[in-house]
């Protein structure tokens, strides 16, 4: 339940004010718990648009390793990026085949500095990582674990 709660305030939370957080709330949204060698990122995607079929917000969050977002709503890439430029994450993701707004699958490529040490992560290190998410369809909560993108196991 906790893990549930977690995600659901992230994921509200994460607009810019009142407004967007209520929208973000009534709309298809999904949020992710990633983590990469011990350090624990949320990244998820908000704002479903009906004419495009798909988020025009993404973002990552980490208390752990403070990073800022930006977005790219055509290549479906969030990036996060630490303010001395020492954790550089992409984090690209690729929607479910009904169209609903879930999502089938990620990548994850960058470097990420915590602890005192810089890892490479790269497209094709599936097992240097994993992900729990949530996808609220505006009425009901449906969790689900989060493939890597060509992993064996998938």
């Amino acid at each position: 339940m906790k893990l549930s709660g977690t995600l659901i305030s992230f994921i509200t939370l994460a607009g810019s004010s009142a407004a967007q957080a209520q929208v973000a709330a009534n709309n298809p949204n999904v949020a992710c718990i990633l983590n990469i060698q011990g350090a624990i990122f949320y990244f998820g995607m908000l704002m479903w648009s009906d004419m495009t079929h798909w988020y025009t917000k993404g973002i990552v969050r980490s208390d752990a390793v403070p990073v800022a977002t930006s977005y790219d709503a055509n290549t479906r890439t969030i990036s996060g990026i630490s303010a001395d430029g020492s954790t550089d994450l992409r984090i690209s993701v690729w929607p479910s085949a009904n169209g609903d707004g879930s999502l089938a699958a990620f990548l994850v490529d960058g470097n990420l500095h915590y602890n005192g040490v810089t890892t490479r992560i790269a497209t094709n290190d599936y097992n240097a990582y994993g992900s729990a998410c949530q996808y609220y369809t505006g009425a009901e909560v449906i969790n689900f674990n989060l493939c890597h993108k060509g992993a064996p196991r998938c």
